[in-house]
């Protein structure tokens, strides 16, 4: 059943690294609407956490309704929440609470590959060095009656080591972030993973309702129409990366934060006649910042060497790729006045991007740089005056199409393989974390401990996580108390929220002020073999003709009447095929 002849494509897996910051790609955060439905025949789960200090018991809801019967279409009313998640009002999913405890009444076990727990500073001195070691787990193992044994591996090597398991024919039940030549649809065919689609409504009834709940979202469930992983969305969608700009120098110069690729050139103009020894606009080898081209209604590149495929998006159903673009000539012919007029460095094809350090975390630390890139995160370590730029378009008023409004995230996929022998187990105990209580233990952890529910019934943080021992903001603290990104379930975008900085909110709010990523190809859209040994085969050497001469636009030594035997060239490299491959798989996802 597993096939060994895959291992040769497994080998060409890459592990990307998803840093917060700058990066050229557009990034996903998390979302907004309202959160109120599911099934309307369940009965709410009304059982409380029990406290972890010892041995955890088990929750044991009054009133569980039964999961052995298939999900039927849901009522047009919907589950009423009896929970008040913050951000609820505005959410874009829905949810039910279908389940029984424990899962298993006789010990099964379940294997589990994922990464290896990680914690740092303070956490990192509790002796917490693997996940059985979390409160959050043994409780998730006392109340569904079932153990977990886990295989943790390392981040960096993680690609290496699952292309090594699966091409044994040995692994685990269950895999967190499957990384694999040719995506989900490629393990599916290849009998890697199960195809979870037709035993959902049996199995896992409170995933296929919100699936089924939430048909605008829907497609984020599926690849190629079916529904081949556990995946974690957020309820909310805002935007975690963009651009900041010195609030203190726009002051003294008596100028408005910019929107539009003219008022930014001006700025940074400004900032060069009115500063000594400063970077006016922060530029590195990507050739682009966050939300730098997007307002040329192209996607993103990178021209830094690292891109492992072209940067695609979709216009009327139409599959287009930002090389052969005017928009993207356009872009580069802006950069390129940029450049001429000193203000981003001489050297930017040389800087690499780093958003923990290198040359922009010198000039951040030094305070030498105008206007750079950053994420909701990194927002609170700068140390001047900054405010959240927009992305920028041509025009006032303009709207960004390509980065992406997802609610879906680029990791915290949950995979339930071949090698699993206990399908429905494994299943229904994934699909507990998708029932209200088990949404609420993974945002919130424990009740009477981690939080409580105010009259509102809305979950408030205790002190015991606001104010902790160990000295480290809620979010952290929450690593040791919740499963939150340890398996896979729906996120509440809001859930820590009223602990943001007032420049974080602001951050959300203007980042993903003028976003809707109608140009975005959805996440899920991903290339069957055929696909993907095309796009391999053409793609390597177009990335790399691209990636060298790009800078060169910019810098001025190729000059703009060289842009036709540019795109000439990439048409001759078969650029085409490569489109119409990503053209297939977008029309099947769609289907």
């Amino acid at each position: 059943m597993k096939k060994n002849w895959i291992a040769l494509l497994l080998a060409a897996v890459m592990v990307l690294s998803l840093l917060a910051g700058c990066g050229a790609g557009s990034a996903a955060s998390s979302a907004e609407p309202a959160a109120s439905a599911a099934s309307a025949e369940t009965e709410q789960a009304a059982g409380t956490e029990a406290e972890p200090a010892e041995a955890p018991q088990a929750e044991e809801p009054a009133e569980a309704a039964s999961a052995e019967e298939p999900a039927e279409e849901p009522a047009e009313e919907g589950y009423a929440p009896r929970i008040n998640f913050p951000g609820s009002d505005t959410a874009r999913l829905h949810y039910s609470n279908t389940y029984e405890l424990p899962i298993s009444e006789d010990g099964a076990a379940l294997t589990w590959m994922r990464t290896a727990l990680n914690l740092m500073g303070p956490l990192g001195e509790l002796g917490l060095s693997e996940l059985q070691d979390l409160d959050a787990i043994q409780e998730l193992q006392n109340r569904t009656g079932v153990t977990i044994d886990y295989t943790e591996i390392d981040f960096w090597t993680a690609s290496e080591k699952m292309n090594i398991a699966i091409a044994s024919g040995d692994y685990p039940a269950i895999i967190s972030n499957l990384l694999y030549a040719g995506g989900d649809t490629a393990a599916a065919t290849d009998e890697v993973i199960v195809d979870l689609t037709d035993l959902l409504p049996e199995y896992s009834p409170n995933y296929q309702y919100l699936i089924d709940s939430n048909p605008d979202e829907a497609g984020i469930f599926r690849s190629d129409g079916r529904v081949l992983a556990y995946r974690s969305p957020y309820d909310n969608f805002v935007q975690n990366q963009g651009m900041v700009i010195r609030k203190d120098w726009l002051e003294e110069q008596g100028l408005d934060v910019p929107k539009t690729y003219d008022e930014m050139f001006s700025v940074l103009t400004t900032f060069r006649d009115a500063y000594d020894d400063i970077t006016p606009l922060y530029m590195n080898a990507q050739c682009t910042i966050n939300g730098l081209v997007v307002g040329y209604d192209v996607a993103s590149f990178a021209a830094d060497g690292f891109s492992t495929s072209l940067p695609y998006y979709v216009v009327d159903g139409e599959v287009r790729c930002t090389l052969l673009e005017d928009g993207y000539k356009d872009y580069l012919m802006e950069m390129n006045k940029w450049y001429n007029e000193g203000l981003f460095a001489r050297d930017f094809a040389s800087i690499q991007y780093d958003p923990m350090g290198g040359v922009l975390g010198e000039m951040t630390a030094n305070g030498t740089v105008g206007v750079w890139c950053t994420s909701g995160e990194g927002i609170n370590n700068i140390y001047f005056p900054v405010t959240c730029v927009p992305n920028l378009t041509l025009e006032k008023g303009g709207k960004d199409h390509l980065t992406s409004t997802s609610l879906l995230t680029d990791s915290d996929n949950t995979y339930v393989t071949s090698c699993c022998e206990d399908v429905e187990t494994a299943m229904r105990f994934l699909d507990y974390l998708y029932s209200e209580d088990g949404i609420l233990f993974y945002n919130y952890g424990f009740e009477g401990v981690d939080y409580e529910l105010d009259e509102n019934n809305t979950p408030r943080f205790t002190d015991a996580v606001v104010n902790n021992e160990y000295g480290v903001d809620v979010q952290n603290m929450l690593r040791i108390r919740r499963p939150y990104t340890l398996c896979s379930s729906m996120m509440i975008l809001y859930a820590t929220a009223e602990y943001n900085t007032d420049l974080k909110n602001e951050a959300w709010e203007v980042w993903t002020s003028n976003m809707d990523g109608e140009y975005f190809i959805p996440t899920n859209v991903t290339m069957n073999t055929d696909e993907t040994e095309t796009a391999g085969y053409y793609g390597t050497d177009i990335l790399t003709y691209a990636c060298e001469t790009i800078p060169q636009f910019i810098s001025g030594d190729i000059g703009f009447d060289q842009w036709d035997s540019f795109v000439a060239r990439l048409h001759e490299m078969s650029i085409d095929e490569c489109i119409a491959a990503e053209q297939s798989a977008y029309d099947r996802c769609m289907e």
